[in-house]
């Protein structure tokens, strides 16, 4: 599960008086040197997006019997794709980059509806993706992951909508019809360093561009803002006060 199966809401204590509790520190964020060979240009860096729609509840009356019901997810896109057939979901993608030649890794986790043996080919933009094993039957999660042998590239990829699609191309081995439910997708991609509507999660560059691994200093050169109050944070670490 990604989310808490109780709550989609965090809970903050707040108090007041006694001592001031713990601040943030401030670090600057300016060019330190521009001599080449002593930093590294940040050109892209690895992002991951989570894709996941929790709109149809399935009750898996065979595969929740020995376990409690909130330790497994039951909310899944729709109420699934069943042999022969095909389904198509849209996935939004914020700038590739098209230079980079580090695969795109996928991983999409999916549930059996049907008590059959399933067999599930899956697409990213018509680039295959990869095919289930046999191995996989009735109401249990199956993980589709290409991360050893990913063939798709960044170049595949476009900045915004993309479409997955998911095809059970034939029936069960018994003649009876297969079932499956998506559950979410993760899709992990060289990202540029630009701005989404005015916000930037990034991180150091993808370790194919550091060109020089034993140094741990990094430039790196943040666009697409259309305002000029930005801040900068390293998450529960500091905030940058000098930026260029």
């Amino acid at each position: 599960m990604y989310a808490d199966p109780f709550s989609d809401e965090n809970v903050y204590l707040l108090s007041w008086g006694g001592t001031p509790g713990i601040r943030m520190v401030e670090e600057s964020g300016a060019i330190v040197t521009t001599t080449p060979g002593q930093y590294n240009f940040a050109q892209f860096y690895p992002y991951t997006v989570h894709i996941e729609e929790n709109k149809y509840f399935e009750r898996f009356g065979y595969g929740n019997t020995s376990r409690y019901t909130h330790t497994r997810d039951a909310w899944f896109f729709d109420f699934g794709i069943q042999s022969i057939s095909k389904k198509s979901y849209p996935v939004k993608l914020i700038y590739p980059d098209s230079s980079s030649y580090t695969p795109v890794g996928i991983r999409i986790a999916m549930a059996g509806k049907s008590q059959t043996r399933h067999t599930v080919m899956a697409w990213l933009n018509q680039r295959l993706i990869g095919q289930t094993s046999g191995e996989w039957i009735g109401q249990t999660v199956y993980f589709l992951d290409n991360s050893i042998n990913s063939t798709i590239r960044t170049i595949d990829l476009a900045h915004g909508n993309n479409t997955l699609e998911l095809q059970l191309p034939t029936l069960a081995p018994d003649g009876q019809s297969d079932w499956i439910m998506l559950n979410w997708v993760d899709i992990t991609y060289d990202r540029k360093y630009k701005a989404e509507n005015n916000y930037l999660e990034f991180a150091k560059p993808s370790p194919s561009v550091i060109y020089y691994p034993g140094n741990n200093l990094f430039q790196f050169e943040l666009s697409n803002f259309t305002r000029p109050d930005i801040e900068i944070y390293k998450k529960g670490i500091s905030k940058l006060s000098t930026i260029n």
